[in-house]
């Protein structure tokens, strides 16, 4: 035996409410849309009018047809849940998005913690930049002033090794002064001198050796020459004033006479 009870609907058509309403929740309206149905499947008579005949499938019969369920025609056809659903899901989305934000799985901090954690490190890194800079500028100060100090008294130990050669000096002109023989004082003279010569040596200055040696213009300023038979041309034969250096620095060089080689024979008249 064929059900046409299907027949005049196309499938996925969503049926009517009075279709799916038990009868003791229709309204007047669904009633009699109802009964006007059913008076339309008795007229054809046996089983053909059975066959066009528009019966209210349950919701499980038209579940298995293909249609929605009779719970979900109810949600569709509800106007506050079609108000409210778009606003509870809304806030589902909201709720999901601030979870997964802070959401310690993610192993991210959110924005707001990154910002304030940028901000906590700029505030550091200027707070180390000033102090290097403070630094910086005092070390400049203190090297700028020990370098003016220095230059200062840079001359001070020579200064101190030079005042015991001053108190020979006088002590010499004292002595002759009472003295009538000048012999004493010239003694006298040649031990200032030779402790003077002492100081410098321990200051790393010492006299330039220039008689007898060979001339070098980077120690000895030659201010005359002449011939000499003893000595061979190119030859310092006389020291005028002493030269003398720091470390491998000339302070001043020997000023010498320089030795042109044999002198020419006088012509014979």
């Amino acid at each position: 035996m064929n059900d046409n009870r299907y027949q005049k609907k196309e499938w996925g058509e969503s049926p009517r409410p009075e279709e799916i309403l038990p009868p003791g929740q229709r309204s007047p309206e669904m009633e009699q849309n109802v009964a006007l149905a059913g008076k339309g499947g008795r007229s054809g008579g046996g089983s053909e009018g059975a066959g066009n005949s528009r019966e209210v499938p349950s919701g499980k019969e038209h579940a298995g047809v293909g249609g929605p369920s009779a719970a979900n025609a109810m949600t569709d056809s509800t106007p506050g849940a079609q108000v409210e659903q778009p606003a509870v899901q809304a806030e589902a989305a909201a709720a999901v998005s601030a979870q997964e934000a802070s959401s310690p799985e993610t192993g991210k901090p959110s924005a707001a913690e990154e910002t304030e954690q940028l901000r906590a490190e700029l505030a550091q890194l200027k707070d180390q930049l000033l102090r290097a800079y403070a630094e910086l500028d005092n070390y400049r100060k203190r090297v700028a002033r020990q370098m003016e100090e220095e230059r200062r008294y840079s001359e001070l130990g020579l200064v101190r090794d030079l005042l015991p050669v001053l108190d020979d000096i006088y002590r010499a002109i004292e002595a002759g002064e009472k003295a009538a023989d000048s012999s004493s004082l010239l003694t006298g003279i040649k031990m200032v001198a030779e402790h003077l010569e002492q100081v410098l040596a321990r200051h790393h200055c010492y006299r330039i050796e220039a008689e007898g040696k060979r001339f070098d213009p980077n120690l000895h300023e030659a201010v005359a020459q002449q011939p000499s038979d003893s000595c061979p041309p190119n030859t310092v034969v006389q020291v005028l004033r002493t030269g003398y250096v720091l470390h491998d620095r000339v302070v001043r060089p020997a000023q010498v006479v320089v030795s042109v080689g044999t002198a020419p024979a006088p012509a014979n008249n």
